[in-house]
């Protein structure tokens, strides 16, 4: 991210964070915005900012209102990603469960057989898969819930 010789650029810094959150990024970016709220630098920078601006409210405010629309941004994202990760389980449950039960009744035909082995592996997959989508999306909940975190204590120093 950017840095002037002092430290962050804090308007640089806003301008790419807004840019990117609303749309989805891997977990190693969310955990960058996240280390760039934790940086020991950043908050001092914005606090300078913000005193350079006393003359300016209006772009102040503007400051203000960035940093509060990323946190809802990033709490929105950890609401989404926590509905879908509840839907890609009761999927897995569902479909794998049903795949694994009618392939187990199916072996009982001996007009299928051992053709039912196709289904007990496909529920078998499709629960794996599950496991790992909803392991990614929690991975990301936890660091949408840590940026709002983050921007939260942030706002809460700088309160003026």
């Amino acid at each position: 991210m950017s840095q002037t010789s002092q430290g962050p650029d804090v308007e640089a810094i806003l301008r790419q964070i807004e840019a990117r959150i609303p749309h989805s990024m891997p977990y190693g970016e969310l955990v960058q915005i996240r280390d760039l709220f934790d940086d020991a630098a950043f908050l001092p920078e914005l606090k300078k900012r913000l005193v350079r601006l006393d003359n300016n409210p209006a772009e102040k405010i503007g400051v203000l209102n960035r940093l509060t629309l990323i946190m809802s941004e990033a709490e929105r994202l950890r609401d989404t990603r926590e509905s879908e990760r509840g839907l890609v389980g009761q999927m897995a449950v569902g479909g794998g469960t049903g795949l694994i039960i009618g392939g187990d009744v199916a072996l009982l035909n001996p007009v299928i057989g051992f053709l039912a082995l196709i289904a007990v592996g496909g529920g078998v997959v499709m629960g794996g898969a599950a496991w790992i989508g909803a392991r990614r999306l929690d991975d990301e909940r936890s660091a949408y819930k840590q940026i709002a975190e983050r921007l939260s204590a942030v706002l809460k120093e700088v309160e003026l």
